[in-house]
């Protein structure tokens, strides 16, 4: 077994010794059945409720503070947008092309004209 892994376990059963009521966490509902299987007593909980079969979560309460969710950021349900032709090849030409039209757009937002382009596509 790797070291680390043993250090982990290491750490995992000192806490154990320092709050056994970690075992009677439902997650760990398999490794408290195999302590008991060999003939480990499991000290009762410390947390009400755990004992009779309840879970944790029923000791939860529900709180009253409002999130303020004004700077999320709401799901794009738009539908995909329309790409290029997957057909088509780019060659020298329609690069160079490319590189040209880039640069025209790039001159013209600097110049503060958005519109000069928006009929090319």
């Amino acid at each position: 077994m790797d070291d680390s892994k043993i250090d982990e376990l290491k750490l995992f059963v000192e806490s154990c010794k320092s709050d056994p009521s970690i075992l009677h966490n439902p997650s760990l509902g398999f490794f408290k059945t195999y302590l008991q299987s060999l003939g480990a007593k499991i000290p009762p909980s410390s947390t009400s409720g755990a004992d009779n079969g309840h879970t944790f979560d029923e000791d939860l309460v529900e709180s009253d503070l409002e999130l303020d969710d004004s700077d999320v950021v709401n799901p794009d349900d738009d539908p995909p947008q329309k790409m290029g032709d997957l057909s088509v090849e780019v060659n020298e030409e329609s690069r160079d092309l490319a590189q040209i039209l880039k640069s025209k757009a790039m001159d013209s937002i600097s110049e503060g004209m958005f519109y000069l382009f928006a009929d090319a596509f």
